[in-house]
């Protein structure tokens, strides 16, 4: 129930939903009940990043990638490596921003200020769709 509950509040929040993205209304509440729902959207989700990491082409590809490590699960060793990989970005300049989106966002100062900027920019399209999962290893 606690799936078809936070299911239903995104959809109703964002209104819409990303074409070839399944909707709520294309499962039944036996379905979503059964957790059958989110079977189904999380092997979406994993097809189509799949279908992104292959398509690159280049050394990375779905069987070599990695699998993100949960924070509280990690030793004290990675977790100090963690936090100075976030801490190294917040000094690194924008890399990816044109000058139009930087017009846009002027608050964007850092590399990390360009992922926060991206999530933002993009919570009401992407948490609406079955790439949710996926995209949330990048953003």
């Amino acid at each position: 129930m606690l799936f078809f509950s936070s299911l239903a509040s995104i959809a109703a929040i964002a209104g819409f939903a990303i074409a070839q993205s399944p909707l709520l209304s294309d499962f039944s509440s036996e379905d979503i009940a059964s957790g059958a729902a989110w079977e189904k959207v999380q092997k979406l989700a994993l097809e189509r990043m799949q279908d992104n990491i292959d398509f690159r082409g280049n050394k990375c590809n779905f069987e070599t990638a990695t699998v993100r490590k949960e924070f509280r699960n990690m030793t004290l060793e990675h977790r100090k490596s963690f936090t100075n990989a976030v801490e190294c970005l917040q000094r690194l300049p924008p890399q990816v921003m044109t000058h139009e989106q930087k017009k846009q966002y002027p608050g964007v100062h850092s590399r990390y200020d360009e992922y926060v900027a991206t999530h933002i920019n993009y919570t009401m399209t992407i948490h609406m769709t079955a790439d949710f999962l996926a995209w949330h290893r990048f953003y």
